[in-house]
């Protein structure tokens, strides 16, 4: 499973995939700060399981009129 900033993005599941793009909608990313990404692999098999590569990578741009919000209290 995929979790970006608190948000579940994706699920692997064996009989619907392999999915392989887990897009993530804007507003959910910090473009200006730091973000939590957190990858979580669970196997059925005694062996284990291992993940072969990962790849962050745009795949659209947007642009915005939107100011930058300061002095919110977190």
């Amino acid at each position: 499973m995929l979790y970006v900033n608190g948000w579940q993005f994706g699920r692997f599941t064996s009989n619907f995939g392999p999915q392989t793009v887990y897009p993530i909608p804007e507003g959910v990313l910090n473009h200006r700060g730091e973000n939590d990404i957190l990858l979580t692999l669970w196997s059925l098999d005694a062996l284990g399981a291992k993940i072969a590569n990962v790849e962050l990578a745009p795949t659209i741009v947007l642009a915005s009129s939107k100011e930058i919000v300061r002095g919110l209290a977190a």
